[in-house]
């Protein structure tokens, strides 16, 4: 009778155990690649301007320049390429987020002027972004196809641990009737 009793407690102790601990915490939402390709192009285009500015100074702006290129391990080539990459990238940002403030603006006047936009203010703003994303999709292709896909894949282990863009949840909210 005593082992049995022994084992019963032993099996009970170790479901009450299990009760008692809390669920592992949720993995965070991971983010998606172009935005971080986006902190990428960023960063090199703030780094670049870092330089520019030592070099008005006459002071050494190597340092500067080097910093993307030490990070990733990339070569003269491979620094330069992304470099040309992030400037062209910027140039076309520029332009969408110009079309996407008008098709933001457009869709609040609407909202303000009836309660809601209309379905093809809705498609326009969709539309812009949807622009954003190809953008960053093309440039990313663009450095891929430059460096090789085996070079890619290592030049993106080292970029996604590096960035430092982090992902968050935004709290949902509900409207008032």
């Amino acid at each position: 009778m005593l082992p049995r009793t022994v084992l019963v407690l032993l099996l009970a102790g170790f479901g009450f155990q299990s009760l008692c601990q809390t669920a592992p915490a949720a993995a965070p939402p991971q983010v998606p690649y172009v935005i971080v390709y986006e902190g990428l192009f960023h960063k090199v285009l703030f780094l670049e301007g870092v330089a520019a500015k030592l070099d008005a100074k006459g002071k050494d702006s190597s340092g500067a320049r080097a910093v993307i290129q030490n990070m990733l391990s990339l070569t003269s080539n491979e620094a330069a390429t992304l470099k040309a990459l992030a400037a062209q990238w910027q140039t076309q940002m520029t332009a969408n987020q110009a079309a996407t403030a008008a098709a933001f603006q457009a869709a609040q006047k609407q909202i303000v002027a009836s309660g809601a936009a209309t379905a093809a203010q809705l498609q326009a703003v969709q539309a812009v972004r949807n622009q954003r994303w190809a953008l960053d999709t093309a440039h990313i292709q663009q450095l891929q196809a430059a460096v090789g896909s085996a070079r890619f894949s290592v030049i993106d282990a080292a970029v996604q641990p590096t960035s430092t863009v982090k992902a968050m949840t935004m709290p949902t909210f509900t409207t008032q009737p």
